[in-house]
């Protein structure tokens, strides 16, 4: 971890990691510390300083102190110089204390016991091989690269922050908090980029997250290059956009955008430049402000800065070499016995200055999160803070970061401000603690902005993919017919059990309509009237001929047979009622063959009738044995063998396969329909067949004997009501079996009433006429007249 940068005539300087040396004195009084400080990789020939301290327990730190390298400035224009590196050189001086180290020599007796050592993961990485072969414990105070983590190549490595797959872990967690799912990547072309946006794509494919680009570039990238990134994330419809990257890398990329002035993005910054001094100039800040980053956790040292503030030459000359260099950067004045070039307005260092008068965050106090502990495999503890420290079996400690957002504060500044924290050491699901509110965004809204590549789609509706592109490109497509989704964003439709139906949003499904004849509707109540009304009809005409039982047209036409016809008729006529209303097991049993038997009787007794008539023309010829037939148990015999071969039937159905009731809920969409079911339809027709066979016989009859003399001859009104029925049921096939339904149990009661009024208008109608209207008629002298012309 590295502090503020600290500006003086020398250029810029990291003290942070300075001032830790001196901080372990305070945080183990009885352990005296040997410091190395070694210079990482730098554009120019480095070397390394330091000095020792002897004491019983020596702990060996190497600290950065001057990074020349962010002051130097790209410009592209040629290739940029090879970086050098030396970092080992300080190592093998602290093992063996030699300028010129031989391997396995050492010439001090006190060898470190434990080694603090370099910020970035680079230089740690080359130190930990060599370390790791003399199992000498390696603690890093900024080395975050994930392959750090592996024991087997880096067995005595240690770490006191989070690694780079706990960043991406937490990042990727973040995205998903926030609702986004439309998102560009930019990474540094280094182990730090390459690594954790790596991991980072893989925790956002688990998470549903799609990355739209993923542009990466780096301190040898061309202004060309850079360009093209810019542009690529200037023409995307991308509102977040996460940077894995370190400054000063991320500078030179926003300037491009402050060029555009582009200030419709979200960015996400990670650790290594989440918290920049570079951007936080007024040029920036229309920019970045809004923007979201995790940090590594802070916490509150009082303890530490008052130790701080209590450096003093006078307490840490001779052996620190560092205390006056730093000590004129920070009071901007010059040691006199170091310049012998004075010019006008020199301040001299007197050494009376107190650190106190000075702004706080030159020093950065909470960003100091280092502790050194003996066992560092088992170590466990809690420190100050109350928070449980330990190292896990990788070496890394419990991941805890900080989560900040740029706010654009009155003057044009930004300024860092925590609205939550990622602590992995949580319950599952509770990791993430964000205060949403608090959060400034670019957009000016409190709202959290959206960032997809497809509107979500409403319950109701499916998600369909876009050919060709991600998964989080898609279109909504609306339920298939009976299908539902009552989720936001929802990946499937699912069907309704058979029992419902979906609402017309299709968000829901509910119990479907029960659809069957009701008494109650206005089909059912038509149907109702018209049988009661034909069955009082019926019986009105049987009471008629009852009355006038003594006249001569009904002793001609057979009054036996015209009373069971009559009874049939009226009988035909309430059979209708067990077709409406809601089915029953008794109704389903019993109304086919209840209407098929009465029916038959009906028939037959027109049959008989007509038999009848053509038999009593015959027999009064001369000669003829006809009389014989004249009994008056021949109709009953007649009527009794048609009835009984359908009664036969009838009883064979209910035996074999009887009708029940039935909730069907595939014959009509979206409806139960509730009818009978018949069970067998063979035996269905088999019994409409034997009344259709009866019918045409006596149709044929009658047609024959339609022209014989006689008033009262019934044969043409017979010949007209097996007409009727005829007609009614031949039109009754086709449209019984093209319904569904209350329908198809309205068209077979159509018929009945149809065929039976058909019989009754036609056969008793005009003899009710000549009953009642005309009694002159009803004479035996007039039958006998009209016979004997």
């Amino acid at each position: 971890m590295q502090g503020s940068p600290i500006t003086g005539k020398h250029g810029k300087y990291w003290m942070a990691d300075r001032i830790v040396c001196r901080a372990l004195n305070l945080a183990c009084p009885a352990i005296k510390v040997v410091r190395t400080c070694a210079l990482p990789c730098t554009l120019h020939s480095p070397r390394e300083t330091g000095f020792i301290k002897d004491g019983d327990l020596m702990i060996s730190g190497h600290f950065p102190v001057h990074t020349a390298w962010i002051d130097t400035k790209y410009l592209y224009t040629e290739k940029n110089p090879p970086l050098t590196c030396s970092s080992l050189k300080g190592t093998l001086w602290t093992l063996t204390g030699q300028d010129h180290p031989i391997l396995n020599y050492k010439c001090h007796p006190n060898v470190p016991t434990a080694i603090v050592e370099d910020a970035t993961s680079g230089t740690s990485a080359a130190m930990a091989t060599l370390l790791g072969v003399y199992r000498y414990p390696q603690v890093s105070y900024s080395a975050s690269m994930s392959s750090l983590s592996n024991h087997f190549l880096y067995p005595s490595f240690f770490r006191t922050l989070p690694n780079d797959a706990m960043q991406s872990l937490a990042l990727a967690h973040l995205i998903s908090y926030m609702g986004w799912t439309w998102v560009g990547l930019i990474s540094l072309d280094d182990d730090y980029g390459i690594d954790g946006s790596h991991v980072l794509k893989q925790e956002l494919y688990k998470l549903a997250v799609c990355i739209a680009y993923h542009e990466s570039f780096g301190v040898e990238s061309s202004s060309k290059r850079i360009q093209s990134v810019a542009n690529i994330v200037a023409q995307s419809s991308v509102r977040v956009v996460i940077i894995y990257s370190r400054d000063p890398f991320v500078s030179m990329l926003m300037e491009y955008f402050v060029e555009r002035q582009d200030t419709k993005r979200i960015w996400l910054a990670t650790t290594g430049w989440s918290n920049s001094q570079m951007l936080l100039t007024k040029l920036f800040s229309h920019t970045v402000m809004g923007t979201l980053g995790l940090s590594l956790h802070k916490a509150e040292m009082p303890w530490l800065k008052k130790f701080l503030l209590n450096i003093h030459p006078s307490t840490s000359l001779p052996y620190d070499i560092f205390i006056k260099t730093f000590w004129e950067i920070v009071h901007n004045c010059q040691w006199p016995e170091e310049y012998s070039v004075v010019t006008n307005g020199t301040v001299w260092c007197m050494g009376e200055e107190k650190l106190v008068r000075f702004r706080p965050s030159a020093y950065e106090f909470d960003e100091f999160d280092f502790r050194v502990y003996h066992h560092l495999r088992k170590v466990s503890f809690v420190n100050r803070m109350g928070e449980q420290m330990y190292f896990d079996h990788h070496g890394d400690p419990p991941a805890y970061f900080d989560i900040v957002n740029w706010q654009r504060s009155q003057d044009g500044t930004i300024q860092f401000q925590k609205v939550g924290w990622y602590d992995a050491r949580a319950p599952l699901g509770k990791e993430f603690v964000i205060n949403t509110t608090a959060i400034q965004w670019i957009t000016g809204n409190t709202e959290v902005p959206l960032s997809v590549c497809s509107e979500s789609c409403a319950p109701g509706y499916r998600k369909a993919a876009q050919k060709g592109q991600p998964l989080c490109c898609f279109d909504c497509i609306h339920c298939s017919e009976g299908e539902i989704s009552n989720q936001t964003d929802s990946s499937n439709c699912f069907p309704c059990t058979d029992e419902t139906w979906p609402n017309e949003g299709r968000t829901e499904c509910l119990p479907k309509p029960v659809d069957f004849l009701s008494f109650e509707e206005p089909l059912g109540i038509t149907i109702t009237c018209t049988t009661i009304f034909s069955y009082i009809s019926t019986v009105t005409i049987l009471c008629v001929f009852i009355r006038y039982k003594d006249t001569a047209i009904v002793k001609a036409n057979n009054r036996d047979l015209t009373y069971v016809l009559l009874g049939s008729l009226s009988l035909s006529f309430l059979c209708p009622l067990l077709f409406i209303g809601q089915p029953h097991r008794f109704t389903c049993l019993f109304r086919q063959v209840t209407f098929g038997v009465i029916f038959v009787l009906s028939v037959s007794c027109v049959l008989a009738k007509t038999i009848m008539v053509v038999i009593a023309f015959r027999a009064t010829k001369p000669g003829s044995n006809m009389r014989r037939w004249l009994g008056p148990s021949v109709p009953g015999l007649k009527v009794s063998a048609c009835t009984n071969l359908q009664l036969f039937i009838c009883i064979f159905w209910m035996l074999y396969c009887p009708p029940f009731p039935e909730r069907n809920t595939r014959i009509k969409i979206g409806v139960i329909v509730f009818q009978c079911n018949e069970c067998s339809d063979t035996l269905l027709w088999c019994m409409v067949g034997c009344m259709a066979f009866l019918s045409c016989v006596c149709f044929l009859v009658a047609f024959l004997a339609r022209k014989l003399p006689d008033t009262f001859n019934e044969a043409k009104w017979i010949t007209f009501s097996m007409l009727i029925f005829l007609s009614v049921w031949i039109a009754f096939a086709p449209a019984y079996l093209s319904t569904q339904g209350k329908y198809m149990a309205a068209v077979e009661v159509f018929g009945i009433i149809c065929s039976s009024a058909g019989i009754l208008v036609c056969i008793f109608l005009p003899k009710c006429y000549i009953i009642l209207l005309r009694p002159d008629l009803n004479t035996r002298g007039n039958i006998l007249s009209n016979r004997s012309t």
